[in-house]
């Protein structure tokens, strides 16, 4: 797998998006084209290197027509760059270029990964060098 795909989204539309990037990203040929095989094969790329960066050119125009779409592929990135993260120490970047500087895009992600620890502590990564801990069972839980 390379590190670096460019997609170009301004002629995209909501079936246009994902045959795209399923041919850019050469998902296999079961990959369905439609979210949640979008997200299954997504979820299933694990990169040689550090991590792999997906450039969306035009994207303000792909927003404008497919707005729910367009957040929706957004915020499956978004919880896979998490997992990938976590799982395998990668990373997944999206850069969206944009020939709107007024483009809006509503949030994505918002994704916290949970592990029992063995002192009985459940610990949220939040990747910034720092953690947030929990404590407490049977929704008695505490922020610590």
């Amino acid at each position: 797998m390379k590190d670096l795909y460019y997609l170009d989204c301004e002629n995209w539309d909501n079936s246009t998006c994902l045959i795209e990037i399923g041919k850019t990203l050469q998902f296999p040929n079961y990959y369905g084209r439609n979210l949640d095989a979008f997200n299954d094969c997504l979820s299933d790329i694990v990169p040689d290197n550090e991590g792999v960066v997906l450039v969306f050119k035009n994207f303000d125009k792909f927003n404008v027509k497919c707005e729910d779409m367009a957040y929706h592929l957004l915020d499956i990135i978004q919880r896979n760059s998490w997992r990938l993260l976590v799982d395998n120490q990668k990373k997944l970047m999206a850069f969206l270029h944009s020939n709107d500087p007024q483009l809006h895009i509503q949030s994505v992600g918002a994704y916290l990964y949970f592990g029992i620890m063995s002192n009985g502590l459940i610990r949220a990564e939040d990747f910034n060098e720092s953690a947030i801990l929990f404590r407490g069972g049977g929704g008695n839980s505490e922020l610590i």
